[in-house]
């Protein structure tokens, strides 16, 4: 981008850890490669107001900009062009990496391991679930210790009772010890006795 529209960038993200760790680590990059950064703008995950881009992006006169911002990036861009600031020498760089390249990545990866058919990843679904119930959303470390136990648990029944016992013996284990633990219903008429949480 540098070469090509000159050294000053501008940065734009989404206020939360993906962007504001990557530009940490681009800032010094773009420094040493011979390029200055002029700003830096994080606005809230889901904006409606692009001032402080618009501002920012006037302010500092960057040669290019460079985002993280997935999302909303084509309104940012319309707000940069009622603005009278997306012109042929502001130069736009954009690296998205996604949930749907990050799922590509696991199916490449996997393929060597065994045969890929269009119902390949419904195998992962249900126990993927189930670790995120047992290990709460929002708590990596209950996702990473609920992730070891029914995976742990999986592959030491798999070695004694076969693959497919061993998979509804141990999903049906989760399934009884989240109605104890969390007490989750399992049949309606529980369903109706479980006062609601606020």
């Amino acid at each position: 981008m540098q070469a090509s529209y000159g050294p000053r960038v501008l940065l734009f993200g989404a206020d939360y850890v993906w962007p504001e760790r990557t530009f940490e680590i681009a800032a010094p990059v773009v420094v040493a490669s011979g390029g200055e950064v002029v700003g830096t703008v994080y606005l809230p995950l889901v904006p409606s107001d692009f001032t402080a881009l618009v501002r920012a992006v006037r302010a500092a006169r960057p040669d290019y900009i460079l985002a993280l911002f997935p999302a909303v990036w084509g309104d940012a861009l319309k707000a940069l062009d009622d603005a009278g600031l997306l012109t042929d020498d502001l130069g736009i760089g954009t690296t998205f990496l996604g949930d749907v390249d990050l799922a590509g990545l696991a199916g490449a990866l996997l393929a060597p391991l065994s045969s890929l058919t269009p119902q390949y990843g419904t195998r992962f679904l249900v126990p993927a679930f189930l670790v995120v119930l047992l290990g709460r959303p929002g708590s990596l470390g209950g996702l990473v210790v609920a992730g070891a136990v029914l995976g742990g648990s999986l592959a030491a029944a798999q070695f004694v009772i076969g693959p497919v016992t061993a998979e509804i013996a141990v999903i049906g284990l989760v399934v009884v010890l989240l109605r104890l633990i969390r007490g989750v219903p399992m049949r309606r008429a529980d369903a109706a006795r479980v006062p609601a949480q606020h």
